[in-house]
């Protein structure tokens, strides 16, 4: 049995974090919310095209927002397009970011966090990345 892909995630969040975390994943990613089955508390599905990659759902109160389900989560990472559009956007909202190559030099990975604390990166062609920058008269970090 071997894994192929990543199917869904889940994003747990407090209630009165639930839309900050939704309208999050919507702008940064791109996602839409969708069709989700009657779950007992509310919640969100997030969708591109027909797939659910994102689903965030409500912590358990008892739990005080951490779940023994979800303990040593660390970060969730998707390939994505246009850097240049994601570094505009989280520049302009002042969301503090993380930009460094991989160690094999072929992709960029951006990190930041999502209402949640949760770590997201994106992952991006190494040469996008050195385009963009370029077109926008900067330097693409180098590798650690």
């Amino acid at each position: 049995m071997t894994a192929t892909g990543l199917h869904h995630l889940n994003v747990r969040c407090t209630e009165d974090k639930l839309d900050a975390t939704r309208a999050f994943y919507e702008r940064y990613l791109g996602l839409k919310a969708g069709q989700r089955p009657p779950f007992r508390d509310h919640g969100y599905w997030m969708y591109h095209l027909d797939h659910p990659w994102v689903h965030i759902s409500i912590a358990d109160k008892a739990s005080k927002g951490v779940s023994n389900r979800d303990a040593g989560f660390g970060h969730i990472a998707f390939y994505g397009t246009d850097y240049r559009g994601l570094m505009k956007m989280l520049e302009s909202d002042a969301i503090k970011y993380d930009e460094r190559p991989s160690p094999d030099d072929r992709l960029m990975q951006v990190f930041f966090p999502d209402p949640n604390g949760v770590m997201v990166e994106m992952v991006y062609p190494i040469a996008d990345a050195r385009a963009a920058a370029k077109k926008a008269g900067k330097k693409v970090p180098a590798r650690a």
